[in-house]
């Protein structure tokens, strides 16, 4: 685990995943909770964290909204959309190769 002596409330995560959604990067998030860069990076860093954990999900909560939008946009006919969707159909297929 960390070396650090900082408690991590549910509080404090609950933020990070909200400045995570919102595409915060970590310098702003320890800014925003008055933490030391350094300790938060040293968090942030560290597998399986409660910090690492919710940036993630913030991360991948953000993501999910914006190709809901994608594919509801695609479905309507926007062009752009459709070329996006295309796009992230294709990665999935390579992701997913030999997998399924």
């Amino acid at each position: 685990m960390d070396g650090s002596t900082l408690q991590w409330t549910e509080e404090m995560l609950n933020s990070i995943e909200r400045m995570a959604e919102a595409a915060f990067d970590w310098q702003e998030m320890a800014d925003v909770l008055e933490i030391e860069q350094r300790e938060f990076f040293m968090a942030m860093k560290e597998d399986g964290h409660p910090v690492q954990k919710r940036i993630r999900k913030g991360m991948l909560k953000r993501q999910l909204e914006l190709r809901e939008r994608i594919f509801k946009d695609a479905r309507n006919g926007s062009s752009p959309a459709q070329t996006l969707a295309v796009k992230l159909i294709e990665n999935m297929k390579i992701n997913y190769e030999g997998l399924i």
